[in-house]
């Protein structure tokens, strides 16, 4: 926000697309508020998500707010901008109509990943900057060759890699990217970390327990190997009272900073255990979720 703000000459209009969850969170509004409250800065903001854009009624009431702000200049901010990375998708056309009306002046996208995949993942980003004119354009200009499905073909078919060497000219692309490209380093923003490992073995009746399921795979009786590997997901989480007593442990130490502790878990069955055994051993705190 500090960055689009003293790029800007006089007061602006944020309009953002994100997420449902960053919705549901305020995350945008509340940064937007305190960065005013702070700098005072006046930005005014209209946030909404990337479904309201495949909606007659979403589209309308985002086309009116702008277009009705017109004695302010409006910047289109796209968060996780990789969401409308395929330009001929529904969400992209009409985000790249906004960025076409007269008192837009700057389209931005935030990601972490702008080309996760190939040079494809870049073309909405070029097409938004006026690089291109349409994904038709980007093709023709750089791809070699199809498939029988007339499918750019972006990946050497014995090792299944990404290549650069698959497209014309990538030398332009990435030049072009990098034109309209800030990165930002988070790095020396974060505190200093002091990384401690701990690991929990199970018990021999709980190892053989768990090995079971790999047999079970075996003779037949679990139909598939993602079924299989799921349960072993579940197995692990519904066994882990080392690792759930160890938490309280740390939780209840004394010499622990007196701040939120932060843990995070990777699937929803770790949750589930963890959230039960919190509340249930640790009924004094306050427990809440990110998603």
């Amino acid at each position: 926000i500090g960055l689009i703000a003293k790029k800007a000459k006089k007061p602006i209009n944020l309009l953002i697309f994100t997420t449902k969850q960053q919705i549901k969170s305020h995350h945008w509004e509340n940064s937007v508020k305190d960065y005013c409250a702070v700098t005072k800065t006046q930005l005014n903001s209209f946030v909404t998500n990337y479904e309201q854009l495949t909606s007659e009624k979403g589209l309308k009431k985002i086309f009116n707010w702008v277009t009705n702000t017109s004695k302010k200049s409006t910047i289109i901010i796209c968060d996780e901008g990789h969401l409308v990375k395929n330009p001929t998708s529904h969400r992209s056309k009409y985000v790249l109509k906004f960025a076409k009306l007269p008192n837009v002046s700057r389209i931005m996208f935030l990601t972490a990943t702008p080309n996760s995949n190939s040079l494809l993942d870049t073309m909405t980003y070029l097409i938004a900057a006026g690089f291109y004119k349409n994904k038709t354009q980007f093709i023709r200009e750089h791809v070699k060759e199809k498939d029988k499905y007339n499918q750019p073909i972006v990946k050497d078919k014995f090792t299944g890699e990404v290549d650069i060497h698959f497209f014309k000219n990538p030398e332009l692309v990435l030049n072009r990217l990098a034109q309209i490209t800030v990165q930002i380093d988070t790095q020396s923003l974060l505190p200093e970390v002091k990384l401690t490992q701990k690991k929990f073995k199970f018990d021999k009746p709980t190892q053989k327990e768990y090995r079971q399921i790999k047999y079970q795979l075996k003779r037949g009786e679990i139909e598939s190997a993602p079924k299989a590997i799921a349960m072993q997901f579940r197995f692990v989480a519904d066994h882990q009272q080392q690792q759930m007593k160890y938490i309280k442990k740390v939780i209840d130490s004394k010499t622990r900073p007196q701040t939120p502790i932060l843990i995070f878990y990777q699937w929803q069955a770790e949750f589930d255990n963890l959230y039960e055994f919190l509340r249930k051993y640790e009924p004094d705190y306050h427990i809440r979720m990110i998603n």
